[in-house]
């Protein structure tokens, strides 16, 4: 049952459900028809820097298989998913804005755990703010499963019923 403030997307039909909150009247609403704003897959020595993304119905930015991806002093805003959802070796995540998004802020994911081959992954000085809104969902700013070689530091991370920083791995320092 939604209460006010809150909404529903039902994937199957495409169909948005939006119990308004106290002030309807004044208020207006979106639904973005983008699926995610930049796909990057296989992709090598690319930096994003000082861009504003926004709106997006699946990660606002969402990588696989990447090496050597820098995301700096970016805002990354108003997901339906992740803001941030990057797999890969070399990847640096620094000085950005994370915020109003319905899954996880940032995940992140490289490496082999098994052979403990480490990915060399960095997120740095970044602030989170509103993750894990769609109701039902628990999910953490920073998200990291099966990671190997991942710091995290000097992150801020505030209003959200969720927690800050989840996930498991090998050589993963916060």
């Amino acid at each position: 049952k939604l209460r006010p403030g809150e909404y529903y997307i039902d994937e199957a039909t495409g169909y948005l459900y939006l119990y308004p909150g106290d002030n309807h009247a004044t208020a207006s609403y979106s639904m973005p028809k983008t699926k995610n704003i930049i796909t990057l897959d296989g992709t090598s020595y690319v930096k994003f820097e000082g861009i504003t993304f926004e709106a997006s119905n699946k990660a606002i930015i969402y990588g696989d298989k990447l090496d050597n991806v820098t995301i700096d002093g970016c805002t990354i805003r108003n997901g339906i998913a992740q803001g941030i959802e990057i797999f890969g070796t070399n990847i640096t995540i620094q000085n950005s804005f994370v915020t109003s998004v319905g899954k996880s802020g940032i995940e992140i994911a490289g490496g082999d755990v098994e052979n403990l081959i480490q990915a060399n992954n960095l997120v740095y000085n970044n602030l989170i703010t509103d993750w894990s809104n769609v109701r039902g969902v628990m999910e953490s700013a920073i998200k990291f499963d099966d990671s190997c070689g991942l710091l995290i530091s000097n992150n801020e991370m505030h209003s959200s019923v969720d927690w800050g920083i989840g996930g498991d791995g090998a050589y993963v320092t916060i």
